[in-house]
């Protein structure tokens, strides 16, 4: 699993959601996204932000740092409300997909249009 997929599937895990998504993200969903956030420099911020934050949120869970986890989980929640509720449906969608299949290596692909902006 890549950085960028491994990245959002972490959210997804870490941040709960609402609502359950009834369907998988597809390359367009993550597309739509990449768009969305590629459209305004405070979104690529956050999301660049996010991606730093769930780097010290592995840190923090292989030092089984509870209290460090849950504060930057806290963190990640916010982000997560900065990046928009298309990101957070799209986030969802990724729940039950299989992180070595051709569709998570396509939007994993799709996702490295971000990884570009955060550099």
């Amino acid at each position: 699993m890549k950085l960028r997929f491994a990245a959002v599937v972490a959210v997804a895990v870490l941040v709960p959601l609402s609502v359950q998504s009834q369907q998988t993200a597809t390359k367009a969903d993550a597309q739509r996204v990449v768009n969305i956030i590629k459209a305004d420099k405070a979104k690529i911020q956050a999301y660049c932000d996010l991606v730093k934050l769930i780097e010290q949120i592995d840190e923090a869970e292989r030092k089984s740092d509870d209290k460090r986890t849950n504060e930057l989980s806290d963190q990640m929640e916010a982000l997560e409300r900065r990046l928009g509720p298309e990101y957070a449906d799209f986030v969802d969608a990724l729940n039950d997909m299989d992180s070595n299949s051709k569709e998570a290596q396509e939007i994993d692909d799709t996702l490295s249009a971000l990884d570009q902006m955060c550099s």
